[in-house]
């Protein structure tokens, strides 16, 4: 009884050829120009046929994911692009766009100038406070970025090699 094994090698004749290669190729051609497709490598080729088929299997699956970019339309983008810019004129608005983005809370971030003189001049008359205050109000510790200091101190004492001692002794 001759038993069929699925690791049984497959000659490369058939694993190469041209058929099977060109039909995947021809699938994902469809999205570049001309142009466009002459300039890529074999490799480039292949690395977006299997990003389609990593598309493919996970929207199979159920799982939401962003349509990879070579895949949507030119004038799909361009649209969407130029809409997502004229939707959302404010700066504290992000737009998802084409690109998949989630939008997140932007923070305001504001400027705070320390006058060099201000912490010479506490420092040279011993004044022992951290807190400067600022002309606007900002109170700013000067050591919060300090790193922190041991409690007990450590102590350590140097390991000898017992194959030295051994050495030593001759």
């Amino acid at each position: 009884m001759e038993t069929v094994s699925s690791c049984e090698k497959i000659p490369m004749e058939v694993l190469y050829e041209p058929k099977n290669i060109c039909k995947a190729f021809q699938d994902i051609s469809t999205y570049f120009s001309d142009e466009e497709w002459g300039k890529l490598t074999e490799w480039q080729k292949s690395a977006y046929v299997y990003m389609k088929r990593n598309y493919i299997r996970m929207t199979d699956l159920g799982v939401t994911v962003n349509q990879p970019v070579f895949m949507r339309g030119k004038e799909q983008d361009k649209q969407s692009l130029v809409e997502g810019i004229e939707d959302h004129d404010s700066e504290d608005e992000c737009f998802e766009g084409s690109f998949g983005v989630t939008p997140r809370k932007r923070m305001k971030l504001t400027s705070v100038t320390i006058s060099i003189h201000n912490v010479e001049g506490s420092l040279a008359s011993g004044e022992n406070d951290s807190n400067l205050a600022e002309p606007g109000g900002i109170q700013v510790n000067v050591w919060s970025h300090r790193l922190r200091e041991r409690k007990y101190r450590v102590i350590y004492s140097e390991i000898s090699d017992p194959e030295e001692e051994e050495d030593d002794d001759y």
